[in-house]
């Protein structure tokens, strides 16, 4: 995430202000208005503010703000294996299982999430895009299993799609003919 910073202050006794500084997260800005790099840090931060004037006159005010860590969602230990339509094992199914674990910061349950599986023959041109409604609402899934019907003749390309607020993970598997 950025912060928009608006700074506002007024010279006293005619004078004006000549500069500005805004300090946050490790960076410096010099404008009365400024939108910040992407926060890295997270827990309570300061942003430290101070203005010059024409006369050389200097101001300075402060505020804590709370800002809550986040990481990417993540999309790990996948595996894809033949199955009956039940999704128990069968090296000899006519079906694919893909079994995954994914993670989106939950941001304190402000963060929404969507989870895609995408598949395809190896030769075929376009994918099947499935949302993950059942996933709706999870921050953690563990060992999640989605079953699709699979020739058994053919290898399949999977990708796996996590979406937060923010850029998608994908994750690509292969299927076993």
């Amino acid at each position: 995430s950025t912060l928009k910073i608006q700074l506002t202050a007024e010279g006293a006794y005619g004078s004006t202000i000549s500069s500005y500084l805004v300090t946050f997260d490790d960076k410096r800005y010099s404008s009365s208005e400024i939108y910040t790099d992407v926060i890295k840090g997270s827990g309570d931060l300061t942003i430290n503010a101070q203005v010059k004037d024409s006369r050389g006159k200097t101001g300075s005010a402060s505020l804590d703000i709370s800002v809550l860590a986040y990481n990417p969602p993540t999309v790990s230990n996948v595996t894809v294996q033949r199955c009956n339509e039940d999704g128990t094992r069968n090296v000899s199914g006519g079906y694919l299982a893909v079994v995954f674990d994914a993670a989106i910061t939950p941001l304190n349950n402000k963060n929404s999430g969507e989870y895609r599986i995408k598949y395809k023959q190896n030769t075929a041109a376009g994918y099947t895009d499935t949302v993950l409604s059942a996933l709706a609402g999870n921050y953690s899934v563990t060992g999640y299993q989605y079953v699709f019907a699979a020739d058994k003749d053919s290898s399949y390309n999977i990708i796996i799609s996590v979406k937060d607020d923010f850029p998608a993970v994908e994750k690509s598997a292969f299927g076993p003919s």
